[in-house]
């Protein structure tokens, strides 16, 4: 909207006011989008940030996102209590039995094999 006039202001004054007001209405906009952690003055950076959220926009609403994050919910909170520390215990047995299974394996090949004669 151009006013070439307005009643008891020149066009200068009327021509710096609207540029106050344009600039004061930019800053409003940065500052505002900055506080959201989003820095427009950089248009690529910017654009990449509303990618970014609109993504996350997308997968709020996805049953099959939402199943997954109670499912690492559920796992974790698991894993931090007593259920979770009997499962590390069983695996740390069951780990320590392979490796005894490995070297009863080994130790008995080898004796299995025919005596060396001595070299001469």
């Amino acid at each position: 909207m151009e006013y070439h006039h307005v009643e008891g202001m020149t066009p200068a004054v009327v021509a710096m006011l609207k540029k106050v007001a344009e600039e004061s209405a930019k800053r409003t906009m940065v500052d505002s989008f900055l506080m959201i952690g989003i820095d427009i003055t950089d248009p690529i950076k910017a654009q990449d940030a509303f990618a970014a959220l609109r993504k996350l926009a997308a997968s709020v609403d996805d049953p099959e996102k939402k199943a997954d994050d109670y499912w690492v919910r559920t796992s974790r909170r698991r894993s931090e209590g007593t259920v979770g520390k009997l499962i590390t215990a069983l695996i740390g047995i069951g780990v320590l039995n392979f490796f005894y299974l490995v070297g009863v394996g080994i130790k008995t090949a080898l004796s299995q094999l025919p005596p060396q004669p001595p070299p001469h």
